[in-house]
């Protein structure tokens, strides 16, 4: 291929994957670090993620059309080892994932996906590849292996989800914190009608006490009068006992 038609292919492949990113996820619990290293394009910036941050970076495209490759070397912040996300765009979108060089994921969930046109296709392995905890059987572990994918040339995004969540587990444990979310909110619902139970017999005692009729007080009993003592009379009947 001479010149001319490698910077015609180069403005092709450019204009195509100009829009596409690559969005990586640190799910992890600790800092990630990223260097981009690629081979015909100088001084790009070294990444650090935070943790349960995001970061996207945009791919970088070989200028001259050669076909040159570009990797992301993923590590954790004070642990050995990186993971290398890597591609290269000549007629087709071309990636893997390298654990040649150490994994530092390796006790960890990580997921690639790959979006836009061609994504889920089989036929070129234009699919997501997820790396189980202990077990990676789609990353290159010695330079021997075919775990190499290919995607359209204008394919969309890619997302690399770092200590990502198995999506059963994730539902089990949704399913599990919404069933424990509703238990609370019962026993909720039914402490405070409890309370509003109490606070209605509280509140009708004080009505029945406030409308409760009072019992008048018997009326004192009047007793009848002594017959006056008639002074002369007695003094009358004095005379005949004496």
């Amino acid at each position: 291929m001479n010149t001319l038609s490698r910077r015609i292919m180069a403005a092709v492949v450019l204009a195509a994957v100009a829009i596409a990113n690559i969005v990586v996820n640190n799910g992890c619990g600790v800092d990630v670090f990223i260097i981009q290293d690629a081979g015909k394009v100088d001084g790009l910036p070294s990444v650090y993620i935070t943790a349960g941050q995001t970061e996207i970076l945009p791919l970088q495209i070989d200028p001259h059309g050669l076909g040159a490759g570009t990797a992301l070397k993923i590590s954790k912040e004070a642990e050995p080892g990186i993971l290398q996300y890597e591609y290269a765009v000549t007629d087709s979108f071309y990636w893997d994932l390298s654990a040649i060089d150490g994994n530092p994921f390796v006790e960890d969930r990580v997921h690639v996906v790959p979006t836009g046109n061609g994504a889920g296709d089989p036929t070129n392995r234009c699919m997501a590849l997820t790396c189980e905890p202990g077990a990676c059987a789609d990353t290159y572990s010695f330079p021997e292996q075919d775990a190499t994918r290919a995607c359209p040339v204008d394919t969309g995004d890619f997302i690399i989800d770092l200590c990502s969540v198995d999506p059963v587990e994730a539902v089990a444990s949704t399913g599990t914190a919404a069933a424990g979310k509703v238990e609370a909110e019962k026993e909720e619902e039914l402490e405070e009608e409890e309370e509003d139970s109490e606070v209605f017999d509280r509140e009708l005692l004080v009505v029945a006490a406030s409308v409760r009729p009072k019992v008048a007080k018997p009326a004192p009993s009047v007793l009848p009068l002594a017959p006056p003592k008639i002074a002369g009379v007695h003094a009358r009947f004095r005379g005949y006992y004496h």
